[in-house]
């Protein structure tokens, strides 16, 4: 509250970094800074890359629609094995800085580097799937670009959290195999931190449109309970506003209302 009544606009990644620090440090939960960017600094029509050691953006056009599952399978990220995983590849990084001192992050290592530090299995494919998602984020990039689309990415993503990062669940599954079945959808993957929660799928509206039928129908009898869908694009970031008596009318990050 404090950042958004100041007399300075505040810029939206530090609105993102205290975002984070008041989950990760205050409240004790070891989360990235995805979210909190996305929701500060999102543009609409575009998709929002990120790098999350310098903070650095980049908007790419994205005018594909999407359609959200929420498998509505309960979960919290403090009973899951979600802090279990960033430990793991915080052990992961610091035996590729025993035999690389040059690495910066996990996420800059290679194929080469993971295979060649003697890690664990378990340890390999945790740091397995941080490399392959960085290289698929860096192919997404370029597609997006170029207009093209994403599904295939999608779908080795989903792969890679399911097998390498084990944090997929059988509802997540099942909806990413349903996708991949249905004509008119590019491709699906889980989305947010895993264990739950909701899956996104891409592709032309009259598929998208079939994906969203089936998972209303088959759902409810497959696992006991309805899965909430709805469609949607990519839009901006949270704004403020302000509702008077002559209407409505935003309020600019750092913009107090007399």
């Amino acid at each position: 509250a404090a950042l958004c009544n100041a007399d300075e606009q505040v810029p939206c990644s530090e609105l993102a970094q205290w975002a984070h620090y008041a989950e990760a440090d205050f409240a004790g939960m070891p989360c990235g800074i995805m979210d909190q960017t996305a929701s500060a600094c999102a543009r609409e029509g575009h998709a929002l890359r990120l790098w999350c050691d310098t903070m650095e953006t980049e908007h790419l056009p994205f005018d594909r629609e999407l359609l959200i599952i929420d498998s509505k399978t309960p979960r919290e990220l403090r009973r899951s094995d979600y802090s279990t995983r960033k430990a793991e590849c915080d052990e992961a990084f610091a035996a590729i800085q025993r035999h690389f001192p040059e690495a910066t992050s996990l996420g800059r290592a290679t194929i080469e580097q993971i295979s060649t530090c003697g890690l664990t299995e378990t340890l390999l494919r945790r740091a397995r799937h941080v490399v392959t998602e960085v290289s698929r984020v860096e192919e997404a990039a370029r597609r997006l670009a170029r207009s093209q689309p994403l599904g295939d990415l999608l779908i080795a993503s989903h792969a890679s959290l399911r097998d390498d990062y084990e944090c997929s669940t059988p509802e997540l599954n099942w909806i990413v195999e349903c996708a991949s079945a249905t004509s008119g959808v590019d491709g699906a993957r889980l989305t947010g931190a895993g264990w739950g929660g909701c899956a996104i799928a891409t592709g032309n509206g009259e598929g998208l449109q079939r994906l969203a039928d089936r998972m209303r129908s088959d759902f409810p009898g497959r696992w006991g309970r309805e899965a909430e869908v709805w469609r949607t694009a990519a839009g901006g970031g949270v704004r403020f506003d302000f509702v008077a008596a002559g209407g409505v009318r935003p309020l600019l990050d750092g913009q107090r209302e007399p």
